[in-house]
């Protein structure tokens, strides 16, 4: 099974767009909002297509016309694209952990009559 690149990230966005599902279900019980499963699948992408355009820039062998100078700058660009992604996904990592302490915060509060 010989997959191309497109494919693979594909299974990848994928596949971690299932894991948060799992996280999130597993952790408040609940499926999570659709727009941050698609703030997964899109930072994933993100973050792949950074990676990818830092390497093209500084180790590839294409050609980037009026922009062949600016090699290092388009790489920092990469690299900023990857960094956005990864601070996306933790903080949506965050918010679904936020939520269970928020509702574990609740159930205390209405179990425990002293405070």
């Amino acid at each position: 099974m010989n997959l191309s690149p497109q494919e693979i990230v594909a299974s990848f966005v994928l596949v971690s767009g299932i894991a948060f599902v799992l996280l999130s279900l597993m952790v408040t019980r609940s499926l999570p909002i659709l727009t941050e499963i698609f703030s997964v699948a899109l930072s994933i992408t993100g973050g792949i297509s950074g990676i990818n355009l830092a390497y093209e820039a500084l180790f590839g062998t294409k050609n980037f016309g009026d922009f062949s100078n600016d090699k290092m700058l388009i790489a920092l660009g990469g690299v900023g694209v990857f960094w956005v992604s990864l601070t996306t996904i933790i903080d949506l990592c965050k918010r679904v952990l936020d939520r269970k302490q928020n509702s574990s915060d609740e159930t205390e509060g209405e179990t425990n009559p002293d405070c």
